[in-house]
């Protein structure tokens, strides 16, 4: 899993990952990896207005595919996981609306 997470997960400059313990409900934290960015490197972005997110969103592809899939998958995953609701899911609703919008003048 590691070496499947780490191959979609990390370019050769990019985010490095780091043990963590985090806090969960129950007795114990659990161990994970927590993925960090790197404000100098290149492709980051840092914090964008969200019709900034959208357009960078709407136009990105990389060699494990489309941005758009890649929001929509990590969403439908919080979904699965039990959170119905939040940042990201806001994102993709304002992506599928330009989607939306942009295909309605394409046809």
């Amino acid at each position: 899993l590691m070496v499947a997470l780490t191959g979609s997960e990390i370019s050769a400059s990019g985010p490095a990952s780091i043990p963590a313990s985090v806090p969960v409900p129950g007795p114990a934290p659990v161990p994970a990896y927590v993925y960090v960015a790197d404000p100098e490197h290149s492709q980051y972005a840092g914090e964008l207005a969200p019709e900034a997110a959208v357009d960078l969103i709407v136009q990105g592809v990389g060699v494990g595919g489309s941005s758009v899939d890649y929001l929509d998958n990590t969403v439908r995953h919080l979904k699965l996981l039990g959170i119905p609701d939040g940042p990201l899911h806001a994102l993709l609703a304002r992506v599928v609306e330009r989607l939306r919008h942009t295909l309605a003048f394409e046809v």
